[in-house]
């Protein structure tokens, strides 16, 4: 039976709703850039932490290395968020560009489960299987994160799914060449 993770899907649509509420207090003036880094840089995070908390099982789960780990990738993202609110103050983006990319931020907690989740599983009759080395949102194939695809936990291995919306040359090869076994993600 498939196990999928629909409480971190939930989560990361939150986080999406709430990024792109941001996005349009920023456009129609209600925040300014300051609020609008540090309210969405608190929504990352906390999305990210909740993800990688959730594939380890808990917080009891989580040890330094882990927290480590999500808060040197949420350091590398709160760059790419100052930046990106810097772009919509200097008129870079349109405000339906901005809500786009805020939505791709709250896509981010995909990495961080299947991240958290691929180091903590070790099958021994996986260790055949090829490892996937992306997961779904990371930004590792050409759509950049930006398509609809989950992976599933299966008797066999890891499954690539394509879902409904657009998905890259990259993600179709994902997907048909499984089953993966986790550890390199």
């Amino acid at each position: 039976m498939p196990t999928t993770f629909d409480p971190v899907a939930d989560h990361i649509q939150r986080a999406q709703a709430e990024l792109e509420a941001l996005t349009r207090q920023l456009y129609a003036g209600r925040i300014d850039l300051d609020e609008f880094i540090n309210a969405g840089a608190g929504v990352i995070k906390d999305m990210r932490l909740s993800a990688a908390t959730y594939a380890r099982g808990g917080v009891e789960n989580m040890g330094s290395v882990e927290f480590g780990r999500v808060g040197g990738n949420f350091g590398d993202e709160l760059r790419h968020w100052y930046q990106f609110g810097l772009d919509i103050q200097e008129g870079r983006v349109s405000e339906a560009q901005a809500i786009a990319r805020a939505d791709q931020y709250g896509k981010a907690g995909q990495s961080a489960y299947w991240s958290e989740y691929g180091r903590l599983e070790t099958r021994p009759e996986w260790n055949t299987l090829p490892r996937l080395n992306n997961a779904p949102g990371d930004g590792g194939t050409q759509c950049h994160g930006n398509c609809n695809c989950t992976v599933t936990t299966e008797d066999d291995g890891l499954h690539w799914n394509v879902n409904a919306g657009e998905s890259c040359a990259g993600c179709l090869a994902l997907a048909a060449g499984g089953p993966y076994r986790p550890g390199d993600m």
